[in-house]
């Protein structure tokens, strides 16, 4: 190996550790005392995965027929299910650790894997160890990254790097292996988080579109478009396998009984990210917190939403500047030609997903039945750090070429760039002894009434945190006893669920609409909103309430 790069390995390593010193170990702490967010959406994603580890070890029948918003069916398939993260999971499980530590351990564990994926596909793609070293850095800790810390079903995303790196390979020299590498990796990437799997199909087509563009006269028309039969059923078959490996994935989703609440366009359409939001930092960033301030978060989104924080950092920046002043030179250099390529697609899938006021082109993708599906779009600057990493990476090797002698120009670019990157350390997290402890406390309650048929606690006020928080910690503890709960949260509501506030709506959802009866059905907690009248009161007295207590910490 050239002694170069071996020291530029070295670098590689040590410009990991310090992602993970100023990024996610911010998080949880060197004492791992910390879970990443709060105690809703994450303990959520976490009630999802150990399912999966449920299902796994046979303690559960059934993984999607989850017995939260009860009696509602595939209420799993209301968010993403979790199915290709569940292995990591489990295997901290089976390693002897609870819950919340396996979900601690396997957020952790998708930072190594993102940066290794992410530096073999731009090795994949001729880039150096340095350049690659830099993709990896922005890709797997730049400022959107840090913001995503509250919905840990993001981070899961080292199918993507591979897959975009055998599109390009793909779309070089058409042949079926280049096409199984990428559909498999888009395949995996889909089954650990159809948000980004829905993303990475978008930039995959984009990148197909830019190649025609900025290179026609190198593109290999005929061998893309016409190939050999052999060549052609060989493709075909990919394809087939490709879908057929979706299915297990896709039924669930598309289960006619599965009957949950459609996404207004409306709610789509605001949830486009405007040009502003592109220049404007997380609250986390240590670097670039003043450009935040200069940009101000005064102006609220429609519906009331805060503005995003989508601003990729310097580094990113830059990649891109470098890649759109290569398509106006001479793109005879591979490096220089992929270079434009990725400018131009981060370009046109950047501006596709843009919102002008009311106006967007994305607005044309409301129609179309999945894609509708998909609410926060503005993730999808998570995903595009990825081919903005890659150009950074391309501006990197060219940089550290120039210089003769190569490893200081490399340590103080590896520094720069993870400055750059910098979080805060007060990052969003739990202490995770409250997550077992609510766990374990709220268990204790329910155990009480474990033949109990199905049980409900209502949240008994209105506001929203505490109600989450409420019915996170029952769907943990009925899972835990085995009871149904009526109580949930999830992405997408099974249709005709909400947070019932009072009897009149609780009975309405269990007996009229999904035929059950009231035999067996147990409440906690004080309704709210109840109307008094003689009828009502003798019904209430029929059917009494339970105390459902609090945490000290509440």
């Amino acid at each position: 190996m050239n002694p170069d790069r071996r020291w530029h390995w070295v670098l590689c390593v040590a410009a990991f550790v310090l992602g993970m010193w100023w990024g996610p170990l911010n998080v949880v702490g060197l004492d791992l005392a910390t879970l990443p967010g709060d105690l809703c959406d994450n303990r959520f994603n976490n009630y999802v995965l150990e399912r999966g580890h449920r299902w796994l070890t046979g303690q559960e029948r059934s993984f999607w027929q989850a017995t939260f918003c009860y009696p509602a069916r595939w209420v799993i398939a209301c968010s993403d299910a979790h199915i290709g993260n569940v292995p990591i999971y489990s295997g901290f499980r089976f390693c002897g650790c609870g819950p919340e530590r396996a979900f601690q351990l396997w957020w952790l564990a998708t930072y190594p894997l993102t940066f290794l994926a992410t530096v073999w596909a731009a090795r994949k793609c001729q880039l150096g160890v340095i350049g690659a070293t830099v993709a990896a850095l922005v890709f797997t800790f730049a400022p959107p990254i840090v913001v995503s810390t509250g919905h840990a079903q993001m981070f899961p995303r080292y199918f993507a790097p591979p897959a975009l790196a055998f599109t390009w390979l793909y779309l070089r020299e058409p042949t079926w292996p280049r096409l199984l590498g990428a559909l498999g990796c888009w395949v995996g990437q889909v089954y650990c988080i159809v948000y980004i799997g829905y993303f990475l199909s978008l930039l995959m087509i984009v990148l197909a579109i830019s190649t025609m563009l900025v290179s026609p006269r190198s593109t290999p028309w005929r061998s893309l478009f016409l190939p050999k039969r052999r060549e052609f059923l060989l493709r075909m078959i990919v394809v087939a396998l490709a879908v057929v490996a979706l299915i297990p994935l896709l039924r669930p989703y598309l289960a006619p009984d599965r009957n949950r609440v459609q996404t207004p366009p409306e709610v789509v359409m605001v949830m486009l990210p405007k040009p502003l939001d592109w220049l404007r930092p997380s609250g986390t960033s240590a670097t670039w917190n003043w450009l935040r301030t200069a940009i101000g978060d005064v102006e609220l989104a429609p519906g009331g939403l805060v503005p995003f924080h989508m601003f990729p950092g310097g580094t990113a920046v830059a990649g891109l500047l470098f890649g759109l002043g290569c398509v106006f030179v001479s793109l005879r250099s591979p490096q220089v030609r992929l270079a434009a390529t990725l400018a131009v697609a981060t370009l046109l899938l950047g501006l596709f997903i843009l919102r002008v006021e009311d106006h967007s082109a994305y607005r044309a993708m409301l129609h179309v039945p999945f894609a509708s599906g998909i609410r926060a779009m503005f993730r999808i600057g998570i995903l595009l750090l990825l081919p903005l990493g890659l150009l950074a990476g391309l501006a990197a090797d060219l940089l550290v070429s120039k210089w003769n002698w190569r490893s200081l120009p490399a340590i103080l670019l590896l520094l720069c760039v993870s400055i750059d990157l910098r979080s805060k350390p007060e990052s969003e997290g739990t202490p995770l002894r409250v997550a077992v402890e609510r766990r374990e406390f709220f268990t204790k309650v329910l155990r009480e009434h474990s033949d109990a048929k199905a049980v409900y606690v209502f949240p008994g006020t209105r506001d929203m945190h505490h109600t989450i928080l409420l019915h996170v910690d029952v769907m943990w503890a009925a899972m835990e006893v085995g009871v149904p709960t009526i109580n949930g949260w999830t992405g997408q509501w099974p249709e005709g669920w909400f947070s019932f506030a009072h009897y009149g709506d609780l009975l309405y959802w269990y007996t009229i609409r999904n035929g059950r009866t009231i035999d067996g059905l147990i409440t906690f907690g004080e309704p709210i909103g109840f109307d008094d009248t003689p009828a009502k009161r003798a019904f209430r007295a029929q059917f009494p309430t339970r105390a459902w207590p609090t945490m000290s910490d509440e």
